[in-house]
């Protein structure tokens, strides 16, 4: 009798977590998300050869981890989803931030090209046309903000976010996802990021990844225990094969039809992120059950600052660079990185709160958050 009252108060535990509002879980996730995405994005050229090749391996490619939040947080919030209202919401609150960022500085590159010679061409005349300012916005990863190519694929995912929603009711979802994922897999991002249709494809199974964990949620809340070693060490081995096999997600593009088995090329860096997310996520859901009052501050000021922080920490990525370049420290090994990641992250919290004092209840449509 007592170990049936005992299985019923897990279930009830299980049950009650999945069915919270807020996930507090998923939000130091989306903590360590940013991270990655920054992390990748300030490359460590002041350490050695190896040494650089080892980090950027292991943080190179967070928007794994994005895209597979967005997808789990969909689902989390299916019973309020309404077509309309949704893309309206994403409207609001990822395309209007995505113009306030990046089409003002687009238009500032185009003006002082005509006064200094810039890394970026941005044609106003001709809006069409490659390397026009319209064809910047719709692709977004070849100008001043090369981050921003995750706009234009993640606005693929919400105006088929119909479609998904239906997917994920239906009985052959399983199916599409199993086959998406293996896409993932065994495919590379687009050269420049500026296939956002092709991107869309090459992370539609991460989304589904994502869709997929909400569905067996109390499974994995339950098992957590069980799962994050194992977990962790297969994150640790696919990551450690990416690096000596030298490939990396950036090392190959696109996706091929091998005509023999040796010609199949694993993307090794996605591959070792499909078990990253699930460590994360078992081992937050872990640390959530053995303690509910548990927090993590800076994860969740990251997580709270996330979307803001993924709008404009390339630039100040470019401004700190400069700074540790004039005053030499890539001559003290490792001490460039450092410093540009804390200049990196608080310059950018900074910019943010003074975004959000200046336009108060608009700040989401102005900065994402």
């Amino acid at each position: 009798m007592g170990n049936i009252i005992l299985v019923g108060e897990k279930r009830a535990e299980i049950m009650n977590y999945t069915e919270k509002k807020y996930l507090k879980s998923l939000n130091w996730f989306r903590g360590i998300a940013i991270i990655f995405v920054v992390l990748t994005h300030v490359y460590p050229i002041s350490f050695s050869d190896d040494t650089a090749y080892v980090v950027f391996s292991v943080f190179n490619n967070g928007t794994f981890y994005f895209v597979f939040i967005a997808g789990y947080l969909f689902w989390h919030l299916k019973d309020r989803f309404e077509y309309k209202t949704y893309l309206r919401k994403k409207i609001d609150f990822v395309v209007l931030p995505y113009i306030f960022v990046y089409l003002s500085v687009l238009i500032l590159v185009s003006i002082a090209s005509n006064f200094y010679e810039l890394p970026w061409v941005v044609n106003i005349l001709e809006p069409l046309k490659q390397e026009g300012i319209v064809w910047h916005m719709l692709v977004g990863g070849k100008g001043p903000n090369p981050p921003m190519w995750f706009i234009p694929m993640i606005c693929i995912f919400f105006i088929m976010s119909s479609w998904i929603y239906k997917l994920s009711e239906s009985k052959i979802f399983y199916f599409v996802f199993i086959v998406s994922l293996s896409f993932s897999v065994f495919s590379f991002r687009g050269p420049e990021n500026i296939y956002p249709v092709y991107s869309f494809f090459h992370y539609l199974g991460v989304y589904l990844f994502g869709i997929a964990c909400k569905k067996n949620e109390r499974v994995i809340f339950d098992k957590a225990s069980v799962m994050v070693t194992p977990m962790l060490v297969l994150y640790l081995i696919f990551t450690y094969v990416d690096v000596v096999t030298g490939f990396g997600a950036e090392k190959h593009v696109f996706f091929s039809i091998p005509t023999d088995i040796s010609d199949i090329i694993v993307n090794y860096n996605q591959a070792s992120k499909v078990f990253g997310a699930l460590f994360f996520l078992s081992l937050f859901f872990l640390i959530e059950k053995k303690n509910e009052k548990a927090d993590f501050k800076i994860l969740n000021t990251l997580a709270e600052y996330s979307f803001g922080i993924f709008f404009i920490h390339w630039y100040w990525i470019l401004v700190t660079r400069e700074i540790t370049k004039r005053l030499e420290f890539t001559q003290y090994n490792g001490i460039e990185f450092y410093i540009m990641v804390i200049l990196t992250f608080s310059m950018s919290i900074i910019s943010i709160k003074l975004l959000k004092r200046i336009t108060g209840k608009k700040s989401r449509q102005f900065c994402g958050c």
